[in-house]
């Protein structure tokens, strides 16, 4: 590869991560069930740690996935202390089984719920962190929608911490609505720490001492990519499953 192929190889790459770090716009239309013009609403469930790591703050890391909810075009978030507050209204300390998640999203008026689990805690440099997570739909918007499997059970997302071990296909299986994703961060890696620097494109001040590098030097600004990272692939796999409805044509 000649001098002048690299370089245009290495701009093309730079230009697709950071299309990759831009708030999701375009490819998370129609996500709202039934009636593609109006927003979805999607509650957030407290995260529960499996990292076997104390010190960490699940509430936080919630936070964190809330905010990134947030920031999907389409998408109206629930805030975590509603969640926390609806929960305690049903007596319910965590989200253990599909009903649990399905009574929770249902008080909070939600289409759809993202239950999940810290699976490992890293702070000191480089940071890691890893997450599974499950976006189950409530209101699928469509006569056929099933509900969920009994098959599918929270806690079993603390054992898988790789998208190879959460396949997003895996909530098609005979029509129940829900898809997953996971991954371990580790920003010792080069392809995460690419990602990184194109996440934080835009989201730094450039002449700051340490540029792009402190989303890799605070746990919680890693955390913050992470979740936007997860909820991208929670998005793409949702979309994947669920095709956009047309909306409905006039008689």
């Amino acid at each position: 590869m000649t001098t002048v192929q690299t370089l245009l190889f290495l701009s093309c790459f730079s230009l697709a991560l950071v299309a990759c770090s831009k708030p999701y716009q375009q490819e998370t239309r129609h996500l709202a069930p039934g009636d593609p013009t109006r927003q979805a609403t999607w509650a957030v469930a407290p995260l529960r740690n499996e990292s076997g790591v104390s010190l960490v703050d699940p509430l936080r890391v919630s936070d964190e996935l809330f905010e990134a909810v947030a920031q999907v075009n389409g998408v109206t978030a629930v805030p975590i202390n509603r969640s926390i507050a609806a929960m305690r209204s049903l007596g319910m300390t965590d989200v253990a089984t599909p009903e649990d998640a399905i009574e929770l999203a249902r008080l909070l008026d939600a289409d759809a719920i993202i239950v999940g689990t810290i699976t490992a805690y890293d702070p000191y440099d480089p940071p890691q962190l890893g997450m599974s997570l499950a976006l189950i739909t409530i209101n699928d918007g469509r006569a056929t929608a099933a509900p969920v499997s009994n098959d599918f059970d929270p806690y079993l997302l603390s054992t898988a911490s790789t998208d190879s071990m959460l396949r997003t296909d895996a909530g098609t299986r005979a029509g129940q609505p829900f898809v997953a994703a996971g991954g371990h961060f580790d920003a010792s890696d080069g392809i995460t720490r690419d990602r990184v620097r194109a996440f934080a494109t835009g989201r730094h001040l450039p002449d700051g001492p340490l540029g792009w590098q402190r989303y890799i030097k605070s746990m919680g600004l890693y955390t913050r990519y992470v979740c936007f990272e997860l909820v991208g692939r929670l998005i793409a796999a949702e979309r994947s499953r669920r095709p956009p409805l047309e909306p409905t044509k006039d008689a």
